[in-house]
């Protein structure tokens, strides 16, 4: 059983052609990113989009 919920997380497998602009004001950043992730055996590539801001000086991602 155990082995079975391991195949079926999703596992990262790449992050690739990340673009990032500046946003809302100072240490904030719109990104996108095209993810390479693999489910069960099937590898698959989405392009996603997220937020980068600097807080009490650590970066943190939203999306």
């Amino acid at each position: 059983m155990s082995n079975m919920m391991e195949r079926m997380m999703p596992k990262l497998e790449r992050i690739e052609n990340i673009n990032c602009d500046t946003t809302e004001g100072w240490n904030t950043y719109m990104c996108t990113a095209d993810i390479t992730q693999t489910i069960a055996g099937a590898s698959r590539i989405d392009k996603t989009r997220f937020k980068l801001s600097k807080v009490n000086g650590e970066w943190t991602l939203e999306d």
